[in-house]
């Protein structure tokens, strides 16, 4: 489905890259209307589909300017893969967000302003970095959102559970490391591209990598 352009009222949003302040009734509600849901014993780390030769790339903490780039590599290749989006970033940037989930790509939770969930004291401010996330996510491109990745990878039964109320379910990755030298692409693409060569060495498939 394709969604277009609008005139987004954004005046419900949390100021950008501040913790999502918790609201203890939402976290009441989804105990109410979810609290008998399964919690995984571990994150999701490799792709579900059937399909054998696959290879779930994955990229974090847009969208951004750079992304259209990206966008329109993927549409070259006419391959498909999934941007987990922080939902202060979405409020700079919602039509990079909805170019990007209109080309057909997978639209994921990163959180709101991008703590380390394991530790965030309260749930209900974990609940509402769920919560704003999914908002905005929603109201530029309607779709619903079914996964979330913590930053920095850290998840615990706790994040788990918390997720699950929600319906989410938690992704974890292989990480290409690029973020060791964001400012130096001559270092970055050896080790990033030295990742690669061993993953294939080893005949992976399935997996799920990232690349922020």
């Amino acid at each position: 489905m394709s969604t277009s352009a609008n005139n987004w009222n954004f005046s419900w949003a949390p100021k950008p890259w501040t913790r999502a302040p918790g609201v203890p009734a939402w976290t009441e509600y989804f105990h109410k209307a979810n609290g008998d849901a399964p919690v995984p014993a571990d994150d999701i780390r490799r792709c579900t589909t059937a399909e054998p030769m696959v290879w779930g790339a994955t990229f974090d903490d847009g969208p951004s300017p750079f992304t259209p780039e990206l966008l329109e590599y993927f549409k070259i290749k006419n391959l498909k893969t999934t941007f987990y989006t922080i939902g202060s970033t979405a409020l700079s940037h919602p039509q990079i967000m909805l170019d990007t989930f209109n080309a057909g790509h997978e639209i994921g939770i990163h959180t709101w302003s991008h703590p380390n969930l394991t530790s965030v004291a309260s749930d209900d401010e974990i609940i509402a970095e769920f919560v704003y996330s999914a908002k905005i996510i929603h109201q530029v491109t309607g779709q619903a959102i079914r996964y979330i990745r913590p930053p920095y990878g850290s998840s615990n039964s706790r994040v788990r559970r918390l997720a699950a109320l929600m319906g989410l379910e938690v992704v974890s990755y292989l990480d290409a490391q690029d973020w060791l030298n964001y400012n130096d692409q001559a270092k970055m693409e050896p080790v990033v591209m030295g990742h690669v060569r061993k993953w294939i060495s080893e005949k992976r498939t399935k997996e799920i990598s990232l690349t922020s």
